[in-house]
């Protein structure tokens, strides 16, 4: 039988195809159909997860935008409202610099109405001063009347005479001679019997030079007489120590003897 007769045999007999047929292929190749179900089963499953998976890829990625565009516009709002800041912070440096300058005006303004003050006080207080003045004049004789006894307040013509003749005769100099003239007041009267002199500093507050000044014009005027004298401060209120030789008047009131 030559290989035409075997292929019509084969061709022709079912049985016998089968027969050679498992000879010929080994088990796996007859096993081959199931291993591809099962390969095709499997796979379409993989298919279907990936497909899952990549349509719930595609929700998260659509959230993903979502969320991504939320971010921008809260970006965006973000930046409007760091601008805003930044406009809110430049206007808060010129407030602070307008406040800043008008503080320093205020300052000024102040430093200015203090000083101001300062004046009309000492002007007041002059004011004051020589209306105490004024009345101590006016009221001298009675306001004196313990230290020295028919007094009577000298002119100035008086004085200016009185130590230019001192002067002339040498003794006293010409700056002390100016200190007498600028005298407040000055009594001339009567104490024990014999001619004497009364120098008085009126001032509206009695400090230590006030003291001082005056008792060093009473000294010039002793020299400038040879007379006896005596020595007053008068003044509405007192900020000073007492002197020595030196009598004290507030208010029109005598307060002690001299020492």
């Amino acid at each position: 039988m030559d290989t035409l007769d075997i292929i019509k045999e084969l061709q022709a007999n079912e049985a016998l195809r089968s027969q050679i047929r498992a000879v010929i292929l080994a088990d796996e190749l007859l096993d081959l159909p199931r291993k591809f179900d099962e390969f095709r089963i499997a796979t379409e499953a993989r298919f279907q997860q990936v497909e899952e998976q990549i349509a719930e890829n595609s929700r998260q990625i659509a959230t993903l935008q979502v969320a991504v565009r939320e971010l921008q516009v809260a970006v965006k709002e973000l930046q409007v409202a760091v601008k805003e800041l930044q406009v809110a912070v430049k206007e808060l440096q010129n407030t602070t610099k307008e406040l800043q300058n008008t503080t320093k005006e205020l300052q000024v303004s102040m430093k200015q109405l203090q000083a101001e003050v300062a004046h009309l006080s000492g002007v007041v207080g002059n004011l004051v001063g020589r209306d105490f003045e004024r009345d101590f004049i006016y009221r001298a004789k009675a306001y004196t009347r313990k230290l020295i006894k028919n007094s009577r307040v000298m002119t100035i013509d008086e004085i200016e005479s009185l130590v230019e003749e001192a002067e002339n005769l040498g003794k006293i100099t010409e700056d002390e001679a100016m200190s007498i003239i600028n005298l407040d007041v000055l009594l001339e009267g009567e104490i024990g019997g014999e001619t004497a002199y009364l120098a008085v500093e009126v001032s509206k507050t009695i400090h230590d030079d006030d003291f001082e000044r005056v008792r060093d014009r009473k000294e010039i005027l002793i020299k400038a007489t040879g007379k006896s004298a005596k020595a007053l401060v008068a003044g509405v209120a007192l900020s000073a120590s007492k002197t020595e030789d030196v009598y004290v008047m507030v208010n029109g009131l005598l307060l002690e003897s001299a020492a």
